[in-house]
């Protein structure tokens, strides 16, 4: 798992200035709600728990088990390329350039509150509702789709300019038309002092 994952970090370095970030985003996103239906539903309908087995667990059908283990990688390669990686390229971009550092922090804190979350509940997940856990992880996996198809590619975009490709995005303020009004009120004083 940690060398599939190992491995797969490279494609995301090679591919983030090419492909673009929210492409790696998006398709790391679909391969990770794809992996984790499939772990659900293989696991739902072809494991069953087993006091006698040393791992609790026993798999009733070998194709499944193939399956739900190929699954578990797959989704480690969906994750390594695209969103491990990429979003943190990201977080680094779209903020301003003046409050950049704590809006950073800010993520960084809230990855590992995420982390610490995922870990704590995914046993008690496992224990209660056994491999439906997979479909609660699909879920969050089905939103990153829909985030990454909102957010705006940054490729390519000066930094400075970043902050325009949300102008047209629902939940922003639209920041082309502060900055008319800026210039309208810059001009319309240019112009009454070149009068007197």
């Amino acid at each position: 798992n940690n060398f599939v994952n190992f491995l797969s970090t490279f494609p995301a370095v090679m591919l983030a200035d090419r492909a673009g970030r929210r492409s790696l985003m998006l398709w790391s996103s679909i391969g990770m709600t794809l992996a984790c239906g499939l772990m659900g539903t293989m696991g739902l309908m072809y494991v069953e728990e087993d006091a006698s087995n040393p791992a609790g667990y026993h798999v009733n059908n070998s194709t499944a088990g193939w399956l739900i283990a190929v699954s578990a990688f797959f989704f480690v390669f969906n994750f390594a390329y695209g969103f491990g990686p990429i979003v943190w390229v990201y977080c680094s971009e779209i903020f301003p350039l003046r409050y950049r550092a704590r809006c950073v922090g800010v993520c960084t804190m809230a990855n590992w509150v995420g982390n610490f979350i995922i870990a704590q509940f995914t046993p008690m997940l496992l224990d209660g509702i056994k491999f439906g856990t997979f479909y609660v992880f699909g879920f969050f996996c089905l939103f990153s789709i829909f985030l990454s198809a909102w957010l705006p590619e940054t490729k390519g975009v000066p930094l400075e300019l970043i902050q325009k490709l949300f102008d047209s995005k629902t939940g922003f303020k639209n920041t082309a038309e502060k900055d008319k009004k800026i210039e309208m009120e810059d001009g319309s004083s240019t112009d009454e002092n070149s009068d007197a």
